[in-house]
């Protein structure tokens, strides 16, 4: 569900995508978004320490800011929830590492693909 969630999400927002989450047994320490555009080219994003570095502000935490109600809820509504969802987002006091790297396939094109690494 999380997955065809987030897919839905994506699609909402006019973003064709498929999404592939992993186990987290499977993945490295940080994390990596893998973005494959119809014309090869590819962009990958790895974040040191996860998604875990981006937070919801201390003055919102004590807040409930978003409420899903998973019940009898498919993953279109639920996608189409995450994609409405507006919140502020903060980073940690201490800096972490992004890295980006694109790369461009030559053999022709595919779909538009997104990776979740969890």
């Amino acid at each position: 569900m999380r997955d065809d969630a987030l897919c839905a999400a994506l699609e909402y927002c006019g973003i064709q995508a498929n999404v592939e989450s992993r186990e987290r047994h499977a993945l490295i320490h940080g994390r990596r978004l893998s973005i494959h555009f119809t014309d090869g080219t590819q962009v990958s994003v790895v974040t040191d320490e996860g998604m875990s570095y981006w937070t919801v502000p201390q003055a919102l935490m004590r807040q409930s800011v978003v409420g899903f109600d998973m019940d009898g809820v498919s993953a279109g509504q639920l996608g189409e929830t995450l994609a409405e969802i507006r919140i502020s987002v903060a980073g940690s006091d201490l800096p972490t590492l992004i890295s980006t790297d694109r790369t461009t396939q030559t053999s022709g094109t595919e779909p538009s693909e997104l990776v979740d690494a969890g």
